[in-house]
């Protein structure tokens, strides 16, 4: 999804008008509607300001997601997206359960320790600790994993209607960009 989607999206997500997305930055408001409306990329001051505004760190709204930090809990879920748009890990879901696992390919390079005991990625299946189960945008979480297993097996079916495959990749992408809008600290 392009940048100017992305503002539109968390502008709206705040219920917030280009007009005052305009007035809190200081950015000229055709300039915001020009971003929002066409595959024009911002300067990187711009993005500073209008992340600032839509309460996401710049890395949400930049090509490049390098910028993580572990502050918030969007720092958090951001960082799981983008481990598993890199194909890093993968996301079971069984029940009520989620697990996250390395993807098999890196299983004999990367190792899981625990004091001086070392263990594979593979065999090791992280559960999501009660602090994070007991946030209050776990739930949409859960909703973008399920999304994006359906998603996974959608594609891999010889009859996934491409209609649908891109109406789950947008609502999926409506998910991470509320899941990543959460300022509330860790």
């Amino acid at each position: 999804m392009d940048t100017g989607k992305k503002i539109k999206i968390l502008r709206n997500n705040l219920k917030m008008t280009g007009k005052e997305l305009s007035e809190i930055t200081g950015i000229n408001h055709g300039i915001i509607r020009k971003y929002e409306s066409t595959n024009c990329n911002p300067q990187y001051s711009h993005i500073l300001k209008i992340a600032s505004a839509l309460k996401v760190r710049p890395y949400v709204l930049s090509e490049k997601n390098y910028d993580f930090q572990f502050e918030t809990y969007s720092d958090i879920y951001g960082l799981f997206i983008y481990l598993y748009k890199i194909n890093f890990i993968t996301f079971k879901k069984t029940n009520d359960i989620i697990m996250l696992e390395l993807n098999p390919k890196l299983e004999n390079i990367i190792q899981f320790r625990i004091g001086t005991d070392a263990y594979d990625f593979v065999t090791v299946n992280m559960l999501f600790e009660n602090t994070i189960k007991s946030h209050n945008l776990y739930p949409i979480f859960v909703q973008w994993i399920s999304n994006t297993i359906n998603m996974e097996k959608f594609k891999k079916s010889v009859n996934g209607n491409l209609n649908d495959i891109a109406l789950l990749e947008e609502q999926n992408m409506a998910l991470e960009l509320q899941l990543q809008q959460c300022i509330e600290k860790l």
